[in-house]
């Protein structure tokens, strides 16, 4: 007997935990529903088994595996019981199920293990005479119920046959799957020691054995285990002697007969084995081998990595006939040589091609590592005055061969000036002080590159701004405007600004040629700070004399703000400043997280985000007016704000063949930290237990599709769920 490929799990999907629908017992009515599931939808039915030959007959018993489509397009499994995790199947006793409580939705579903003497002999089929989850029919259910016509489990088909190779010897442990549609997702079986198979399922499982009735393309293949990696691969060939699900010969399967003699004759794969040597002669391990193949007109990237040699030094390449390749070779660290192209090339364009030309055929080329040819260069030299605003040119000197190109990097004080890739450069104030110097670098193909640094330069001088003392007119008293007169400043197109100060200290945002005194300001002296600055010179700076005691002002009264609005990203909060007093008074608004001013947040609304997440917000009016003291007022504060998670997208690296490791891949999720949970799927059904970021696959998932749900909890945030898109169908080692 074949071993054959997994197919049937039977494990639910944790995303519908919160969506189960239970199962109507013909019997006794329906079962107790989950609140989160709750719906008036019900789907109805019949179930008989038909001998070859004879009448339909009732069931004696059942199960039922429930399928609902979600948002991305895939069908999740429907636990029969969230109670009991692993639990899917909704079983029934006589003839007749009920599927009630179901919200409205797309369905899918899969009878089986009929009757306790029947499930060896009658086809587990889903409906309508499908095989596979992806070409049963759908169910579209509403509010109301969806009475279905009788569903006839017949004794299963088979398809039978053997593999051999072009000599006619037979292919062991070879892959022959059994599609209904060109989107696959087949059932699949292996080769026995004589290379003999049949569609046969595993009887542990109690799903029937063999196929539902229908047409069917069968597909044969087999690839080198790496236990033996220069065992040679077999090109996957459709029955009869085509390469395609369309050209294919399709295979019919009747109720209790057998399609046998479906044979195949595989040819072997052409393949390339690399062999690197460092330049001593010695095999390179852990190399990273480029692959590049000539597809639609142009040459490019063929496979993602990484792609490396062996602990032998050798990479290996199942390729088809005629196909054009061409390989580069990067060593590992502590391994002499650069990047190289076969044969002894630097370059794509100079890279020599590999193609094969017949089955069976083993390409063996070497390419042995060393350094590349160096660029030639002189060191560099700076001409020009050293100080601000003046230009320094770079003289590269002499380079070779023909072709080289030059790139300049300036430098302050050893250290890159961002920007300064010319060969010239105006040093500005940031390098006053500092010495210059240039660093000059050659590239050309297939050459080593060169760099060279010019002697430092004298250190960079500058000029310095010239201001007079400046003078403040007005009265000094609360409510009353000052204003400053700077003087006479020089160069022509100085630009000064102000800083205005009481007792000497500066006062927040009084930097304007005019200031109003402030209640704060009450009996206190004012001065004016004028700083001068001209690009590539140094700044300058002048005070006034004091003023007289700033004079005290009138009484400011009101109430308290109230907040209204919900604490939550993305969300606005408002607030009602209440009533103030005298007449004249002006207010402003200040919002503050876990009491901590809001930078720039001083309107009546406040947009929250999550830089607000887990804080209290409040509110605080300040009453001012002229001449009077400014009155401050503070809301209560609001619940603790729930931030909005940002999710990327959900992917998953690795390759999809059994004994490979895949891992879920979420890119930046934020704002960090947070805390992943993670859930696999085959086919759309969790996989029980696998709860890390990565997953071994396994021999269950052949011909599967891998995905991956991807949980991101932070606290005061909202909990985020993405779902990855699927993997290639998953491939025997």
């Amino acid at each position: 007997m074949t071993t054959p490929l997994v197919h049937r799990p039977r494990r639910r999907s944790t995303a519908l935990v919160g969506a189960v629908v239970a199962i109507c017992l013909a019997l006794t009515g329906l079962t107790e529903q989950s609140a989160s599931a709750a719906g008036t939808g019900s789907i109805g039915g019949s179930v008989f088994t038909q001998a070859v030959g004879g009448e339909k007959t009732p069931v004696t018993e059942g199960y039922i595996y429930l399928h609902r489509l979600n948002a991305d397009g895939y069908y999740d499994s429907v636990d029969s019981d969230p109670t009991d995790p692993g639990t899917d199947g909704y079983p029934f006793t006589g003839s007749t199920f009920e599927l009630g409580g179901l919200a409205a939705g797309t369905y899918k579903f899969e009878v089986a293990s009929v009757g306790t003497n029947d499930a060896k002999l009658y086809q587990r089929e889903y409906y309508d005479d499908a095989e596979y989850l992806h070409d049963a029919t759908p169910i579209q259910v509403g509010t109301t119920r969806v009475q279905l016509p009788d569903m006839v489990l017949e004794q299963a088909g088979q398809i039978s046959g053997r593999v051999t190779d072009a000599a006619g010897k037979p292919l062991a442990d070879a892959s022959v799957m059994f599609e209904r549609t060109r989107s696959g997702g087949s059932q699949g079986v292996q080769t026995d020691a004589n290379g003999y198979y049949t569609s046969v399922q595993d009887p542990r499982e109690g799903f029937g054995e063999g196929l539902v009735r229908g047409d069917y393309r069968v597909v044969a293949s087999k690839y080198s285990s790496s236990s033996d990696p220069d065992a040679p691969s077999y090109e996957a060939e459709y029955w009869n002697n085509a390469t395609s699900y369309d050209s294919a010969t399709a295979v019919t399967v009747q109720p209790g007969k057998t399609a046998a003699n479906i044979n195949f004759t595989l040819a072997e794969a052409p393949r390339i084995r690399l062999t690197v040597k460092d330049p001593a002669g010695n095999p390179v391990p852990d190399a990273a081998v480029g692959v590049w193949q000539f597809y639609e007109g142009e040459w490019g990237p063929r496979r993602a990595g990484p792609n490396e040699t062996d602990d032998a030094g050798v990479y290996r390449q199942t390729v088809r006939i005629g196909d054009r390749y061409k390989f580069f070779f990067t060593p590992p660290a502590g391994v002499d040589g650069v990047t190289e192209w076969y044969d002894n090339a630097y370059s794509e364009a100079a890279a020599k091609e590999v193609t094969a030309t017949s089955h069976g055929e083993v390409i063996d080329i070497e390419i042995k590592l060393g350094p590349a040819p160096a660029v030639a260069g002189s060191t560099p030299t700076i001409t020009g005055t050293p100080q601000v605003g003046q230009q320094l040119t770079a003289d590269p000197g002499t380079w070779g061969p023909a072709g080289v190109e030059l790139a300049y990097q300036w430098l302050a004080n050893g250290a890159p000036i961002e920007g300064a890739t010319q060969a010239t450069y105006t040093p500005s104030i940031e390098d006053a002080t500092k010495t210059i110097t240039v660093r000059v670098t050659g590239t050309l193909a297939h050459h080593t590159t060169t760099a060279k640094t010019s002697a430092a330069t004298a250190p960079v001088a500058k000029p310095v701004v010239a201001g007079s003392t400046p003078t403040i007119t007005g009265t000094p008293q609360v409510g009353q405007q000052l204003t400053a007169d700077p003087g006479t400043w020089g160069p022509t197109g100085v630009e000064l600004a102000y800083q205005w100060l009481a007792n000497g200290a500066p006062i927040e945002g009084a930097t304007q040629a005019t200031y109003t005194s402030s209640i704060e300001d009450a009996t206190k002296t004012i001065t004016v700070r004028v700083t001068g600055t001209l690009a590539h010179h140094t700044a300058t700076t002048k005070t006034s004399a004091a003023t007289a005691p700033v004079a005290t002002p009138p009484v400011v009264t009101g109430a308290a703000p109230t907040i209204s609005g919900t604490p939550r990203s993305g969300k606005t909060l408002s607030v009602a400043t209440g009533s103030w007093g005298p007449a004249g008074v002006t207010l402003a608004r200040q919002w503050r997280a876990d009491g901590a001013a809001i930078t720039g947040a001083t309107g009546s609304t406040l947009r929250l985000s999550n830089a607000h997440a887990g804080k209290k917000i409040t509110v605080t009016v300040t009453g001012t007016i002229e001449g009077g003291e400014p009155v401050v007022r503070t809301s209560a504060a609001t619940a603790k704000v729930q931030g909005v998670l940002t999710a990327k997208k959900v992917t998953i690296s690795g390759t999809a063949k059994v004994g490979r490791t895949l891992r879920a891949k979420t890119g930046s999720w934020g704002p960090a930290p947070v805390t992943s949970s993670y859930k696999w799927y085959r086919n759309g059904r969790a996989i029980s237990g696998q709860k890390k970021s990565t997953y071994k696959v396994r021999k269950a998932d052949v011909g599967k599709r891998i995905t991956v749900r991807v949980t991101q909890r932070k606290s005061s945030y909202v909990t985020v769920s993405k779902l990855s898109s699927k993997t290639a169908k998953v491939k025997k080692k």
